[in-house]
């Protein structure tokens, strides 16, 4: 196992309108009313019909129809459009409803809902609305035809009251969930809310570097918390969301035949060697391009480019380039245009009988760009492009 510090997209999942985590596993429900699940599942608490945890997504087959989920640490609920209540996993202390104490390693039926009873000839809808004084939230019931109410106040507590007030341990978010029904049909809604001071903030920092969060220092990027105190005692909690923006190293060798040029390492360089440059982005991160130069000879075997016959105009541009070839036969050549980090922005392959190209670049951020040039034999011509605005 791993942690994960940045959000990854689980794959061959879509419309998702539900998620419920509580511990070590979680319960998606997609549009379609399938509800999925992966993680510890010793009690069952997944209903994939075995007691074997998953560290993979995993559809609960025999459930279908489902309009409303719950996770509870050990077990798990879920509610069909018809208003059928489902539960499965750890029974303990009867915390299925089923009537004993045994584990559900699959959705068993505990309230028969819309389906068959007369009453839900009229559905039940939750709602709520809510009042936030520092650490003091006044909640006020705005369900129809349900006359029982269920309060999850996402802090391990709840309440079967009416329009509760509840007094919150921690500034933070919490995930508030009313669940209503009129003895036959149920309905759930939920809102996240913020109590007490809570400032959310983004900060980045270089690959190899480290900041003070959470009390410790991070260099893994993710969500960190911490607690701060006034002078009056008064907590504020500080959620800080960390980037980690990567250090770029690229490597490049060049060719040119004597008496040609290159602009690397600071200078126009004439001689072979390896030349490197230190690059900062705009946050302040540094990438490393080195060159390895070589530099034909005067009389060594005259190289299939002929470089004065290259134009590359207008340069700087506002994103279109024309590229000339004049005279110049041969092999097919490949055309790549590189971002100062070594990113491939293009890639292009034009026969060198066609003369002239054109590069439309204009939905590129203004900057400096590395034009290069190659063929089958390995040689190179390169030289730095400019978009501006």
């Amino acid at each position: 196992s791993y942690t994960v510090g940045i959000p990854i997209q689980i794959p061959g999942l879509s419309k998702v309108v539900s998620v419920r985590s509580k511990r070590w596993h979680t319960l998606v429900l997609d549009a379609d009313g399938q509800v999925w699940s992966f993680g510890h599942n010793n009690d069952g608490q997944c209903g994939i019909g075995s007691g074997q945890s998953i560290s993979h997504l995993k559809k609960i087959r025999t459930l279908s129809g489902v309009k409303a989920i719950a996770a509870g640490l050990y077990h798990s609920v879920a509610i069909q459009s018809g208003g059928d209540f489902y539960v499965w996993g750890s029974g303990d202390d009867g915390a299925l409803g089923l009537g004993n104490v045994q584990d559900q390693n699959s959705p068993q039926v505990s309230l028969v809902g819309c389906s068959s009873e007369p009453e839900c000839l009229v559905a039940s809808a939750a709602g709520f609305s809510y009042a936030v004084s520092q650490d003091t939230v006044m909640f006020t019931d705005l369900s129809l035809n349900a006359p029982n109410l269920f309060w999850d106040f996402g802090d391990g507590n709840a309440s079967f009251d009416t329009d509760p007030t509840h007094v919150y341990p921690f500034p933070g978010k919490y995930d508030v969930c009313l669940t209503a029904d009129n003895g036959a049909c149920y309905d759930q809604y939920c809102q996240q809310i913020v109590v007490g001071l809570f400032v959310q903030q983004d900060t980045a920092i270089c690959s190899g570097d480290s900041i003070l969060l959470g009390g410790a220092y991070r260099s893994v990027a993710g969500l960190y918390y911490d607690t701060l105190s006034s002078y009056q005692g008064t907590d504020s909690i500080v959620e800080t969301e960390l980037t980690v923006q990567a250090t770029y190293f690229v490597k490049d060798t060049v060719y040119l035949p004597a008496g040609d040029s290159l602009y690397v390492g600071g200078d126009w360089q004439t001689t072979t060697g390896t030349y490197t440059e230190n690059l900062t982005s705009q946050e302040g991160c540094d990438s490393i391009v080195q060159t390895h130069l070589i530099i034909a000879p005067p009389n060594a075997i005259a190289d299939p480019f002929n470089y004065d016959r290259i134009k590359v105009y207008p340069n700087p541009s506002q994103g279109i380039f024309m590229l000339e070839f004049e005279g110049m036969a041969g092999e097919p050549m490949e055309i790549q245009l590189f971002d100062i980090f070594g990113k491939v922005i293009l890639t292009r392959l034009v026969k060198r009988d066609e003369q002239k190209t054109t590069l439309a670049l204009s939905g590129h951020p203004s900057g400096i760009y590395y034009l290069r040039l190659s063929n089958n034999p390995g040689s190179q011509y390169q030289r730095a492009i400019v978009i501006i605005d």
